[in-house]
């Protein structure tokens, strides 16, 4: 992944700063690949091809709960995924309602899921 500053101090106010806006660094992970979906099936030679998310351990959870937000992901390859939120991606509140576990199911009830754990 990308950082938006080397920087130690810089990156933890970059992260209290979406916290101000009610939102975590991982929630906007989020929506960025969201947009780079939505952007992608704005091109007319992507328009047929299936969308398959891979992703290992935090970016494995980013793209698990992309998935829940976008139609027509033809599947997942979760790598590694944390077992849950206290060791994996961090949105505000989430596991008032529910873990990584259950976001996986609701993932599974839309497209294929495959997860490969640590060796």
């Amino acid at each position: 992944m990308t950082a938006w500053n080397p920087d130690e101090q810089k990156q933890t106010q970059i992260r209290r700063r979406f916290m101000l806006l009610g939102q975590t660094l991982d929630g906007m992970r989020v929506w960025d690949v969201r947009r780079a979906i939505q952007a992608a099936g704005q091109v007319e030679l992507l328009n047929d091809v299936p969308v398959t998310l891979k992703g290992q351990r935090l970016t494995a959870g980013i793209v698990l709960y992309t998935s829940l937000f976008e139609p027509d992901i033809a599947g997942l390859d979760l790598q590694h995924l944390p077992g849950s939120h206290r060791e994996g991606p961090v949105f505000l509140n989430v596991l008032r309602y529910m873990d990584i576990p259950q976001a996986v199911a609701m993932a599974a009830e839309r497209t294929e899921v495959r997860i490969y754990p640590e060796k």
